[in-house]
């Protein structure tokens, strides 16, 4: 996921200082950049595009109330929708990121 990255932490033995270090996490970015160019430009350049689209908060309120609990609604599987017959009542929804397996999310990815 692009929004998960947190940080790069290169452990070294042997080194003369801090410059050793800062040397190897420049080359490995560099090199990494050069990878992203060469192998992935098809997908910076949709990433490019999308930097002018609209954000998800223009369209719903995103919160933390779903891992904590402090909200007016709650989610549950289809088969409880079913089983009780909220379907008038229910609406889809991403609980967590991962159930998100793609930069653009559309109505055809709600039933994969």
């Amino acid at each position: 996921h692009l929004n998960e990255y947190t940080s790069l932490d290169f452990e070294m033995g042997y080194i003369d200082g801090f410059a050793d270090i800062m040397a190897m996490e420049t080359g490995f970015l560099q090199y990494t950049m050069q990878l992203l160019n060469r192998d992935y430009k098809k997908e910076l350049d949709l990433l490019d595009k999308l930097k002018k689209a609209p954000t998800i908060s223009s369209f719903a309120n995103v919160e933390v109330g779903i891992t904590t609990g402090s909200n007016d609604f709650f989610t549950v599987p289809q088969s409880v929708v079913s089983m009780y017959q909220l379907e008038e009542y229910a609406r889809p929804m991403v609980g967590r990121s991962v159930q998100v397996n793609s930069l653009c999310f559309t109505k055809r990815d709600w039933k994969v």
